[in-house]
C-alpha cells in the first residue's frame, strides 16, 4: 500500500536516499531540512508517517516530535539516529518507532511496512 512519508534531516544526502529508496517501493515522499520546515510540510499535506532525525539545526527532533503531537497526535513519528541511542530516546520520548543510523534498507522497508493501514 502506498503511504505518504515525511523524511525530515538536515543532512541532504540522506534525504535523498530515503526518498529514492522509499519512491522506488512506490510510496510518495515529502522531504525537509529541518523541523520547522517539517511543521510546514505538514501543514500543507499531512503524511502517513514521519521519519525524523533528532540533531538538526533551526528546530531539534524533539521539540519537531512535541509539535507534532499537538497538532497530529494520530501521526506516527519514528526517531532516526545514531544506532546505540535511537532505542533510549525513541523509548524515552514515546516515538512510535526508531531507526537506527546507519540504515539497513530491509529494516527501513520493514518498518514501512509495519505502519502501513
Amino acid at each position: 500500500m502506498t503511504m505518504h512519508v515525511l523524511v525530515v534531516d538536515d543532512d541532504p544526502a540522506i534525504r535523498e536516499i530515503l526518498a529514492i529508496a522509499l519512491e522506488d517501493e512506490g510510496h510518495e515522499v515529502s522531504t525537509a531540512e529541518h523541523g520547522a520546515e517539517a511543521l510546514v510540510r505538514v501543514d500543507e499535506r499531512t503524511p502517513d508517517l514521519v521519519l525524523l532525525d533528532l540533531n538538526m539545526p533551526v528546530l531539534n527532533g524533539w521539540e519537531t516530535h512535541a509539535r507534532l503531537r499537538a497538532r497530529s497526535p494520530r501521526i506516527p513519528v519514528v526517531y532516526m539516529t545514531a544506532g546505540n541511542v535511537a532505542r533510549k530516546e525513541a523509548e524515552t520520548h514515546q516515538a512510535d518507532g526508531f531507526l537506527p543510523k546507519p540504515f539497513d534498507i530491509n529494516l527501513l522497508f520493514t518498518l514501512i511496512d509495519s505502519f502501513a493501514p
